[in-house]
């Protein structure tokens, strides 16, 4: 057991325990306030423990007003209430979005399920602040004038006073009888958000409600299910009307992960389970067996990853100029300071026969200004590319402290090796590849000449499933009656 399943374990003992936690509810139809702040807290509490860097939140301003209104006008024409019946829905968001082998746009996670039922399937994406490009291979539409509408209603509209009361009376039980560590600017954030979300579910209930009626899906796919917020009030909705959710796992799960790690007393309760997703759809056994969720656990495999690695396999047929350098693919992800502290020593310590590509996490593309120190350095390039395999063939080795593309890399054949810290513990990767504590140590591996016994590639079945689209389609088969 990972020092991180310990520490959660903890929190959740403290707070998930009894009843207590589910007596705190909105005015609202006396909708539980928990799933929906859930994963906020716990994220807040372990991002601070294992000092990773935080994803900024995009706060409403008076000054995005005319922005957000040209959006909404432009997305006018392509709203959902357009559309008629539709038997699967997908939510999912811009960010995901990548350019395949093809030049299609698609979601990494999402698109591969939707165009084996297209006709019947539509897309409702969040577009936030993405630049995206409009491809007509799934029918896609937005929502970015609800969502402007209910931020508009929200602020021009005040709490309850039992809201306000409630919100002060959680937070109070949250941190001095549970003893939880948030400070006081994030208790304010923490309120700020439940009294956002008090006035939110108001609007988006009887919108969506409208809307689930005009289109009579039979299932809708959430992506982020497990992550409450808005997510917990759309599955609430859908619960109501008897339509099943589901989500499909996105990246790393674990015992360590804040959302997909529950209470065995929450994952009884028949009235929280309303806020969660009906399924949840895993790449394989290996990571549903690590994860307590009150979803019902179903492994489908990962048809992103099996489609990038044929593609990565085309191109490694292809014949690869001999080159003077030794490229290393840097994940950067967790403690941010940390990694550059780290890149910086290894640029001054190895040899100029190496060079670094450097990619951020999606979430944490924002960051690229804290690497502009790096830009006159001819080793160190900002890696952008939107698939992580085009990233992983052009690369030699991959280091990472904390990510799925560990799982990625040595299930094609590169040698990984991976920063040890407890956050690795946490994320259960110490005993996937070979762990280095130092610079030395890892120009240590990096000098190996046997590199064929990193290059495990035994594990992609295990990690990544396999006949996804025979598991998909029994999965349809059992809800598509």
């Amino acid at each position: 057991m990972y020092y991180m399943e310990y520490y959660l374990k903890d929190i959740l003992d403290k707070v998930e325990n009894d009843e207590k936690i589910l007596q705190f509810r909105f005015q609202y139809k006396n909708m539980l306030v928990w799933p929906f702040i859930r994963f906020n807290v716990l994220r807040i509490i372990t991002n601070r423990r294992f000092n990773f860097t935080s994803i900024p939140k995009n706060e409403f301003k008076k000054t995005e007003y005319i922005g957000k209104l040209i959006k909404c006008i432009e997305s006018g024409f392509k709203s959902p209430f357009f559309w008629r019946q539709k038997d699967f829905l997908y939510f999912y968001g811009a960010e995901g979005n990548i350019i395949t082998s093809s030049g299609r746009v698609y979601h990494r996670i999402y698109d591969w399920f939707v165009v084996e039922y297209n006709v019947r399937s539509g897309v409702i994406e969040t577009r936030g602040q993405i630049k995206y490009k409009d491809d007509k291979h799934v029918d896609k539409r937005y929502l970015d004038a609800v969502d402007f509408l209910i931020e508009i209603l929200c602020y021009l509209n005040k709490p309850s006073d039992k809201d306000i009361l409630m919100a002060d009376a959680l937070l109070d039980y949250l941190c001095n009888e549970c003893r939880l560590e948030i400070s006081s600017d994030e208790v304010k954030r923490l309120k700020n958000n439940i009294l956002f979300l008090s006035k939110a579910i108001r609007y988006m209930d009887k919108i969506f409600c409208r809307l689930f009626h005009e289109l009579k899906p039979k299932i809708v796919f959430i992506e982020d299910g497990c992550f409450g917020g808005k997510n917990a009030c759309l599955i609430k909705i859908l619960h109501g009307l008897n339509i099943k959710t589901v989500e499909v796992q996105h990246g790393w799960v674990g015992k360590g992960h804040e959302a997909y790690i529950h209470s065995e007393f929450l994952c009884g309760n028949a009235e929280y389970e309303t806020y969660m997703p009906d399924y949840f759809l895993g790449w394989s056994e290996y990571w549903l067996d690590k994860i307590t969720i009150p979803s019902e656990k179903i492994p489908i495999g990962n048809p992103q990853f099996w489609q990038q690695y044929q593609t990565f396999q085309e191109h490694q047929k292809k014949e690869i100029l001999p080159s003077d350098y030794i490229t290393i693919l840097w994940i950067a992800f967790g403690d941010n300071d940390k990694n550059k502290r780290f890149l910086s020593e290894f640029i001054k310590t190895s040899d100029n026969e190496y060079n670094i590509r450097v990619r951020l996490h999606p979430a944490l593309r924002w960051l690229k200004r804290e690497y502009r120190e790096y830009e006159d350095n001819e080793r160190i390039v900002i890696d952008e590319l939107d698939s992580v395999y085009d990233s992983l063939y052009l690369c030699d080795y991959v280091i990472a402290e904390t990510s799925t593309v560990i799982y990625e890399a040595l299930a094609v054949g590169k040698p990984t090796f991976v920063l040890y810290s407890e956050a690795a513990a946490a994320f259960e990767l110490l005993d996937v590849a070979p762990v280095f504590k130092n610079v030395n140590e890892l120009l240590d591996l990096l000098h190996c000449t046997n590199m064929s016994m990193y290059c495990n590639t035994e594990n992609r079945k295990k990690y990544f499933g396999d006949m996804w689209k025979e598991k998909f389609f029994n999965f349809i088969k059992i809800i598509d009656v």
